[in-house]
């Protein structure tokens, strides 16, 4: 007696009474349109957190890293300027010929322009190290745990088949 490892409607009867069977060979097909639609589900789900870990490991695209070069070239720019600008304003301040609060707002734009700098050097930088180790383990462990769904979906699927445990001949 054979009995199946899940519900289902019969889909097949793949063999006839009487028949001889080999042990392994199907016998009895189910319906199997719920298990492919919960593989199908399972394997989208597997392949989505495998992208979305490759996108977290890809170090930025070029274009990307290029905008934050070109973000650092202007704060150079930036400051280059505003050094210039104070320094042809000490002379005239030591001369008294310009007012401290001028001066100090000189100042305070090549300070303002250093921030800039360094924070756009700082950006660069931090795109370049990659995703926290913590995020990728976290990130591959969906992956395996998604995988693991995946092969317990095929099992499953398989269940939809009524196999022929010995060799013999179909009785029933």
């Amino acid at each position: 007696t054979l009995t199946p490892a899940v519900e289902g409607h019969v889909h097949a009867l793949l063999v006839k009474r009487g028949e001889t069977v080999k042990k392994s060979q199907p016998i009895v097909e189910l319906d199997k349109e719920v298990a492919r639609a919960d593989l199908a589900e399972k394997t989208a789900t597997r392949d989505g957190l495998k992208a979305a870990l490759d996108l977290l490991k890809a170090l930025p695209r070029p274009e990307e890293r290029r905008a934050n070069e070109l973000a650092i070239e202007q704060a150079k720019v930036a400051l280059e300027r505003a050094k210039q600008a104070a320094d042809r304003l000490r002379p005239l301040f030591t001369r008294l010929e310009v007012s401290e609060q001028q001066m100090l707002d000189a100042d305070l734009a090549v300070t303002q322009a250093k921030l800039l700098k360094e924070t756009a050097e700082a950006g660069l930088r931090v795109m370049m190290i990659g995703p926290k180790p913590e995020a990728v383990a976290e990130a591959e462990a969906r992956v395996k745990t998604a995988g693991g769904l995946v092969e317990f979906s095929k099992a499953h699927l398989d269940y939809h088949t009524i196999r022929s445990p010995i060799d013999g001949v179909l009785d029933g």
